[in-house]
């Protein structure tokens, strides 16, 4: 059984000098504390887009079973939602960006 969601970066805002004027990133991700209330490293070392990414993705999937995302069912939900978006812009005529909520779907290739 995987560690549930959600997972977060872990940043320092203060050092032995005091408060820090940027949070700054500790190269760990945490997950939410268990029922004893212990919050479990999930891993340590990893850069801050990095980081970034995988708890996204953690918590982007959380209640989809493991197996459906080795499945590929995450790659095939943003292509069905490719087709259809692609079939209203031929309908509609105008082109729009291929969004949700505003933000990119695809990354460039």
């Amino acid at each position: 059984m995987y560690t549930k969601e959600p997972w977060y970066e872990e940043y320092y805002i203060c050092n032995e000098e005091g408060p820090l004027d940027e949070p700054e990133f500790s190269g760990e991700i945490l997950a939410s504390p268990d029922d004893c209330g212990i919050t479990p490293v999930i891993c340590y070392g990893v850069s801050d887009v990095d980081a970034r990414r995988i708890v996204d993705c953690v918590n982007a999937c959380a209640g989809i079973t493991s197996e459906a995302l080795q499945a590929g069912y995450i790659k095939h939900l943003v292509e069905w939602d490719k087709v259809n978006h692609d079939s209203i812009d031929r309908i509609d005529s105008k082109i729009t960006p291929f969004e949700f909520k505003g933000k990119k779907i695809l990354e460039d290739k």
